[in-house]
């Protein structure tokens, strides 16, 4: 699985698996070492209280590129699930009718 994991991160780096700049790199996923000390089961890593992956972005043991490229991939992940499950097609279509919506009636401001 290591394996895979970095050859996954090293392409979203732009570089080839096992390597960056010309030097050998193993990139595992901030999963294992983060999530199961947040607060919540269901932590997204946003702005929730007690999230152990924002205490490490704070105190700089995890660093922001990292969490971007992650950040990244679960939105590419997120989109190929919508692409083939006509549900959350339905879902995602919903949500944006509805912000579209309250913007439309939103008062301007002035």
């Amino acid at each position: 699985m290591e394996a895979a994991v970095a050859a996954i991160d090293a392409v979203a780096c732009g570089g080839k698996p096992g390597s960056k700049n010309g030097h050998p790199v193993l990139l595992l996923p901030i999963q294992p070492w983060y999530t199961e000390a947040c607060r919540f089961r269901d932590c997204r890593h946003g702005r929730e209280p007690g999230c152990a992956v924002q205490a490490a972005l704070a105190d700089g043991s995890l660093e922001r590129a990292r969490f971007d490229s992650y950040r990244k991939l679960q939105r590419e992940l997120a989109h190929l699930a919508r692409k083939d499950d006509a549900r959350l097609q339905a879902a995602e279509k919903n949500k944006w009718k509805k912000i579209t919506m309250a913007m439309r009636h939103a008062k301007p401001k002035r």
